[in-house]
């Protein structure tokens, strides 16, 4: 085993639920989330709580879905669902789910933040951390 899902949720029906979470587009997020049922399948851990008789729910969370995750989606024998993330800036900022395969209405939830005065001149920040720049790069330049 070894792997470490993103989020396990436990359903009001004792369903267990594995959330995996991605800030750009990934190709193997169904692959990813195939291993992480196959490992909690075997393992069976919480079992106390979890109702392992009812099918897991497999939830995947990016602010897009390549053309590939569709189609692995469409002929994997699990079923899996598609939750679209965004950042908007209106009033403040927001939080955006939007479920791709059900009909469940888009959902947003405030992000709480703090505007901060950078005085000075630029060299007073520090390092951009390699992963932010990395994520920046995925990213097109009104998303930038």
């Amino acid at each position: 085993m070894g792997e470490i899902c993103d989020i396990l949720a436990l359903t009001p029906d004792n369903e267990l639920a594995i959330l995996e979470l991605k800030n750009a587009e990934d190709r193997y997020i169904i692959q990813q989330l195939t291993r992480y049922h196959a490992n909690l399948l075997e393992g069976r851990p919480f079992a106390d709580v979890i109702n392992y008789q009812k099918p897991v729910r497999l939830i995947a969370l990016a602010p897009t879905f390549h053309r590939h995750n569709h189609i692995e989606r469409d002929f994997s024998r699990l079923s899996f669902e598609f939750v679209k993330l965004r950042v908007l800036k209106e009033d403040q900022f927001y939080l955006e789910f939007s479920f791709e395969d059900v009909t469940y209405p888009s959902v947003r939830t405030p992000i709480p933040y703090q505007e901060v005065d950078l005085v000075g001149p630029p060299e007073a920040v520090t390092d951009v951390p390699a992963n932010l720049l990395t994520w920046l790069g995925t990213c097109s330049a009104a998303e930038q």
